[in-house]
């Protein structure tokens, strides 16, 4: 169902197809993880094909400033859909989304290596590592990363989301300083670390609810894509705590 402009739906069932929304290029990550060296020649370069595409449509039509950040035009594309950073107002750039495709372009680049085709994997690599620059040049103030509207880089008054930290997916890719900042930043007791693992809105905040969707519960794809990204980085000690916080809760419920 990818349009030739790389566009994907939001989903697809029997009965609909909904394109008023996608969702963020998280394929290739999960690819990278759980399927990548099950996959023979001629599956790689179906997928070769299907990421460069997405990607293309990320940079062409989700960039309206032209500042090389891209950007999510509603909640629903993010999946984040009422989290506080969000009250900005559309169109928003999110840090994760520039965080998603600069692993998506390493992907590519790691199928073209299986390809033998290395001097385009070479390039695919360089552009990651360019991404990640950017995305740190852009939206890290020293402290966290920011999550602007795109244009205007105003950014939303209200709330202490868990939205921000997800760059931290990028693991080793991120620079030891901005790494540790964060890190630190999540075992603060009283902010974003509970029982169950992350929240989604800091329990401290005046916008936290305990059953407010993105203002609050812990969601389990978020769990894993912390958990993965904090490991990669190095503290897999507290990348354990998380995840058996969050496996405890499940068993328990």
């Amino acid at each position: 169902y990818q349009t030739p402009e790389g566009l994907l739906p939001d989903y697809v069932n029997p009965y609909d197809i909904m394109w008023n929304f996608t969702k963020p290029p998280i394929h290739a990550f999960a690819l990278k993880h759980f399927l990548l060296e099950r996959l023979n020649a001629v599956q790689l370069e179906d997928l070769h094909t299907k990421f460069t595409a997405q990607v293309a449509y990320w940079l062409r039509y989700a960039d309206a400033d032209g500042d090389c950040i891209c950007q999510y035009n509603h909640g629903n594309d993010c999946g984040w859909d009422n989290c506080t950073p969000f009250e900005v107002g559309a169109p928003v750039e999110g840090p994760d989304l520039n965080a998603y495709l600069a692993l998506e372009m390493e992907t590519i680049g790691e199928i073209c290596r299986r390809l033998k085709r290395e001097q385009e994997a070479d390039q695919w690599l360089a552009r990651s590592r360019a991404m990640v620059r950017r995305l740190i040049e852009h939206s890290w103030d020293g402290q966290k990363f920011r999550v602007y509207q795109s244009g205007t880089h105003r950014q939303s008054p209200r709330g202490n989301s868990l939205y921000p930290y997800l760059p931290l997916v990028l693991g080793h890719r991120l620079p030891r300083e901005i790494y540790d900042t964060m890190i630190a930043d999540l075992k603060r007791p009283g902010n974003l670390l509970t029982a169950h693992g992350l929240a989604t809105e800091s329990v401290a905040s005046a916008c936290y609810e305990a059953d407010g969707y993105w203002r609050g519960p812990v969601w389990a794809p978020i769990m894993l894509l912390m958990v993965m990204g904090i490991a990669d980085g190095g503290d897999e000690a507290f990348a354990r705590l998380l995840a058996e916080r969050f496996c405890d809760t499940c068993v328990r419920g």
